[in-house]
């Protein structure tokens, strides 16, 4: 991908739910400035918008910026949940927090469960 609108247009294409507007708050940047992407009127992204880019939807940042290296970071081989990690990432950082917190509370209640279970049966 050789220009910044390709490689725009290439991440809605590959996250047909993710839309104009879902790239707005994935990126930070406002409305207008996704259109400008789009339209080929800004030929560069700004290292703040590709990161959180990167943060919320998993594409590089170098990548991005540059069309250069690797689309993708790295992520688990096998994602064990029915909702994409596209979606997850694309959440809103309070809703995401609210998600993380949520993963902790249970996990950490079901390891302390099987303890105790092991330990009883012991």
């Amino acid at each position: 991908m050789s220009t910044l609108s390709e490689r725009i247009s290439k991440i809605l294409t590959e996250l047909p739910s993710l839309g104009q507007s879902g790239l707005v708050e994935a990126s930070g940047a406002s409305k207008s400035v996704v259109n400008q992407w789009l339209d080929g009127k800004i030929k560069s992204m700004r290292l703040d918008y590709a990161l959180n880019i990167e943060k919320r939807l998993g594409y590089d940042h170098i990548w991005l910026v540059l069309g250069e290296g690797y689309e993708m970071m790295n992520r688990p081989k096998k994602w064990p949940f029915s909702v994409s990690y596209e979606a997850i990432s694309a959440l809103p950082s309070e809703e995401l927090k609210a998600v993380d917190d949520f993963l902790e509370y249970t996990v950490h209640k079901w390891s302390s469960q099987a303890s105790t279970k092991s330990s009883k049966a012991g």
